[in-house]
């Protein structure tokens, strides 16, 4: 809280020599300038995949522990970055006596062999109902974990679907470690997938004959595009609505956003190192508009991993005003894409006030019938504060 650090700082302005403080939060973008100023920061990130991966390899060697190169990948992907739960489960695959290969790590994890994981996801993208059933059975009889299942299903299908309908979906994979019955979830989650993926199919086979007719008349009606000798790659007819008349009419042109496709070298903001990028995103920020920074930095800052949405609750409705103008929303958007990062969905709404349990500041104005001073609108501009009357 904000007493807390005020109440911590004089003790950091003047540390005994005894002591060393270290604070250890996931939100550094909360802590006030003036603890930030004063400490050394260390932002701890996971391990390289390869790193981890060699590290494992060179244990292995050393102990004279025989193993196959996809295995030992396998246990350092498994682990996320973390050295310590990859050191703990190849001691646990290696106790075993047995060589280190694919089968015997994914014994270990409760992971699907691929053969079978291939055959489920297979099932889904047909639409084949029974099979489904049937090979969620026969993996979970052969010691795979559903939750396991569950995340290596997500895994495969990512790139492979599409429409919001079938990602948001997909996210319900993720949150079967929540449920008591973790088979049936995600049996019903592949399920709903089947059904999309039938739905999807039966829309595509329908013939749109008004479609083909309207196309056929807009080619009608601008002959000149067609016969024109400038090559295909350099006619664009972008934001525009070509008319059965033959006139061309200009759409208003959105410029207040910023769109950006998937790419495999962006990368996506987690929870994990939200605070981390978050951080580079304001620094970015400060360097094209320092007051847009100002106003960003107080903001409350939450992401939804399920749909990859970043919510800015903003304090001060001057505050929530500023951000919504085009050149700043945009200049905020870049900033993304600048840090490498994939662009969420950003929703920006205005913090709910508590109520004022103080009453009105009366006027300094000693007359009498003086009114009382309404000093928000000036407090929302200073960004906050407290009105003390002497």
């Amino acid at each position: 809280s904000g007493a807390s650090f005020a109440a911590l700082l004089k003790t950091i302005e003047e540390p005994p020599s005894h002591a060393v403080f270290i604070l250890a939060t996931t939100d550094a973008h909360k802590v006030p300038a003036t603890i930030m100023s004063r400490v050394q920061k260390f932002f701890f990130r996971p391990i390289d995949l390869e790193k981890v991966e060699k590290h494992l390899c060179e244990i292995c060697k050393k102990e004279g522990i025989d193993f196959e190169p996809e295995a030992i990948k396998l246990i350092a992907t498994s682990t996320e970055g973390s050295m310590r739960d990859a050191q703990s489960l190849l001691d646990q695959v290696a106790s075993s006596g047995k060589k280190i290969d694919l089968s015997l790590v994914q014994d270990s994890l409760g992971l699907a062999e691929d053969s079978s994981l291939n055959s489920l996801i297979s099932s889904v993208l047909e639409s084949n109902n029974p099979a489904i059933s049937q090979n969620i059975e026969q993996l979970i009889s052969n010691g795979a974990d559903p939750k396991s299942i569950a995340y290596q299903c997500y895994e495969n299908l990512k790139n492979k679907l599409q429409s919001i309908e079938e990602i948001t979906i997909l996210g319900e994979l993720l949150t079967l470690g929540s449920l008591t019955k973790p088979k049936l979830g995600l049996e019903l989650t592949l399920l709903k997938l089947s059904a999309v993926q039938t739905s999807i199919k039966s829309a595509a086979s329908v013939p749109k004959p008004k479609e083909e007719a309207d196309q056929k008349e807009q080619r009608a009606a601008v002959p000149a595009l067609i016969e024109t000798e400038t090559p295909p790659e350099s006619i664009t007819v972008s934001n525009k609505e070509i008319k059965a008349n033959g006139e061309i009419a200009k759409q208003e042109i959105k410029e207040d956003s910023v769109t950006q496709e998937p790419d495999e070298e962006t990368e996506l903001i987690t929870l994990r190192n939200l605070s981390e990028k978050w951080n580079d995103i304001l620094d970015l920020v400060a360097k094209k508009s320092p007051s847009l920074k100002a106003v960003l930095k107080p903001a409350s800052v939450k992401l939804t991993e399920k749909t990859y949405s970043l919510n800015l609750k903003m304090i001060y409705p001057i505050h929530l005003k500023m951000i919504n103008e085009a050149k700043n929303k945009r200049l905020f958007q870049e900033s993304f894409n600048e840090c490498g990062l994939r662009l969420p969905k950003i929703e920006i709404t205005l913090a709910e006030k508590k109520a004022q349990k103080s009453k009105p500041l009366e006027s300094e104005d000693h007359n009498k019938g003086g009114a009382n001073a309404d000093l928000s609108d000036i407090i929302g501009l200073m960004g906050g504060g407290e009105a003390i009357k002497i």
